[in-house]
């Protein structure tokens, strides 16, 4: 089942992101985020009028996907960054393909105009998964993150809505 997030998912959502930032490169931060950190995220999102939606297996979550203006200026209102994530555990089981067809369909209800993914070059599992939604590759930045001590590149695909 998808359906919107509340406050009451925001400890399944922070275990989620923070698996991601400690365990991989997926995920550009380098300290995990507390619980504060969250209920801003949370309430942000609410002010904007942007969604999170989450998926839950057995009444549980198991992933969330999300997305906010591509940049701050006003002339980037109507394209977006989106997010998709899941338990690792719970990956090629259908839950982020929902969450994604969620995220794509409030998308072009809601009258924006692209979405765009940041995506580390290692991580192929997520491009192959974008590339099934129609996304474009745009372009590459080469080492435009640091982590773990080593330099990282980020590949941006874009889906016209």
């Amino acid at each position: 089942m998808i359906r919107e997030a509340t406050q009451q998912d925001l400890i399944p959502i922070s275990e989620i992101w923070n698996h991601y930032i400690i365990n991989s490169s997926y995920n550009y931060d380098n300290e995990p985020k507390d619980m504060a950190f969250f209920e801003d995220f949370f309430l942000e999102k609410e002010k904007n009028a942007y969604p999170i939606f989450v998926a839950e297996d057995d009444g549980k979550v198991v992933g969330y996907a999300t997305y906010g203006q591509f940049r701050a200026r006003s002339g980037y209102k109507h394209s977006l960054e989106h997010g998709v994530y899941l338990y690792p555990n719970l990956q090629g089981k259908g839950f982020g393909k929902k969450l994604m067809t969620t995220l794509i369909e409030r998308a072009k209800k809601d009258g924006h105009h692209s979405m765009t993914a940041g995506i580390d070059t290692r991580n192929q599992g997520s491009i192959d998964f974008h590339i099934r939604f129609g996304f474009r590759e745009v372009g590459t930045f080469k080492e435009i993150g640091f982590k773990n001590g080593e330099w990282l590149d980020c590949v941006f695909y874009q889906l016209m809505l």
